[in-house]
């Protein structure tokens, strides 16, 4: 069983296109736990601002295949990966856990070094999982969001 956590984002139509990011991956995968909205600037210095969140899901599908779940969502929301500055959709798994238990160890994929920086991502995450501590950095996410630039972003719901 994996637990995966994805981070939603657009600068297009944004609102509508995060409500039917959501509305896809609660008919994929079930319940969703949701984090709070937020805006936030470009971070490649674009002019577009971004609307970001994050959902919690739980799912029995294999890493590779739980990516290729999500780019299909993202297609059927208007994904035009050739048009990187316009995002209808951008799901990306954030953090992940195997609750398979292989070795007798939970597996874990971590925020990768960019999402550790980036607060459009570390605070709806610690929405999600506040207590939650990197293993390598042994800091909670509240904690890594606030060494980030919090500013930045302004909550929108």
């Amino acid at each position: 069983m994996l637990q995966a956590f994805i981070n939603l984002g657009s600068n297009v139509d944004a609102e509508n296109n995060l409500s039917r990011g959501r509305l896809a991956l609660n008919k994929e995968f079930g319940t969703l736990k949701e984090s709070h909205t937020y805006r936030s600037p470009d971070v490649n210095g674009g002019r577009d601002v971004y609307l970001n969140c994050a959902v919690q899901l739980d799912c029995e599908l294999a890493y590779d295949r739980l990516k290729n779940v999500l780019r299909d969502i993202e297609i059927a929301c208007g994904r035009d990966r050739r048009r990187p500055q316009s995002v209808s959709l951008d799901l990306d798994i954030t953090l992940l856990f195997d609750r398979s238990l292989r070795a007798g160890k939970e597996y874990i994929v971590l925020p990768s070094a960019q999402d550790l920086a980036a607060p459009h991502v570390l605070m709806p995450l610690a929405d999600l999982i506040p207590d939650w501590t990197h293993p390598l950095l042994k800091m909670d996410l509240i904690s890594l969001a606030h060494e980030t630039a919090p500013d930045a972003i302004t909550r929108v719901t």
